[in-house]
């Protein structure tokens, strides 16, 4: 199905639209129908200020680093952000790339569902799944790195003891109502997706290729 996409102007308008036909709607028409209509229509103009302002509260959050990921942080039309796999950051182990295309997708619906404010219940049981398989993936990356000897080795593992660390400390803060849920997904897309995945894994991107034995090379 093609997408239909807005232009900018009546996008930025939309709200003010929302809310106008709202007011003009119930003191225009004077009945039951039109009362319901018109705050049906500021109703929308609510939720959309309300879920560009959330979006907003994010992107503030966002590290000021250098344009140069080929990894991106998408708005989308539906207010809600995306992060974007792109097949340049991929390291070219099977096993690591399947992995990381896992938790972009886990962190895409983790991001979307505290946006939209799912139930606590919900976001405690989707971000203990998410930092579980970020712990998995770290023990996966750290076993590939030591089998081939790789001289980041230690440097890469101490990288992940400091991300799973702080990843811990802030779901611990969530669950105590002692941050917003924006908070620990900010961490996520910027610090583990952004600049990890994005950045740091790429410094091995290549010398993880599993090498073929002889006996399979051979005809």
């Amino acid at each position: 199905m093609k997408k239909l996409f807005l232009p900018a102007w009546l996008y930025n308008a939309l709200p003010y639209l929302y809310a106008g036909a709202g007011v003009v709607t119930i003191a225009a028409i004077r009945n039951g129908m039109a009362l319901f209509a018109g705050l049906a229509l500021l109703a929308a103009a609510f939720n959309v200020w309300q879920l560009r302002f959330r979006y907003r509260q994010l992107a503030r959050r966002r590290p000021r680093t250098p344009k140069s990921t080929d990894l991106d942080l998408l708005a989308h039309p539906d207010h809600l952000i995306q992060l974007n796999w792109k097949s340049s950051i991929e390291t070219g182990h099977p096993v690591l790339d399947a992995q990381h295309r896992r938790l972009f997708g886990l962190a895409n619906e983790a991001i979307n569902a505290v946006l939209a404010e799912r139930e606590k219940a919900d976001l405690v049981l989707m971000l203990e799944e998410l930092i579980e398989q970020v712990e998995t993936h770290f023990r996966t990356e750290e076993n590939v790195l030591a089998e081939i000897a790789h001289p980041l080795f230690e440097t890469h593992r101490s990288l992940h003891r400091g991300l799973l660390a702080k990843a811990k400390e802030l779901f611990s803060q969530f669950e105590r109502d002692q941050i917003p849920g924006t908070d620990f997904i900010a961490f996520i897309a910027y610090e583990l997706i952004l600049n990890h995945i994005g950045k740091d894994d790429q410094r091995f991107a290549g010398d993880v290729i599993p090498r073929k034995s002889v006996w399979e090379s051979s005809p």
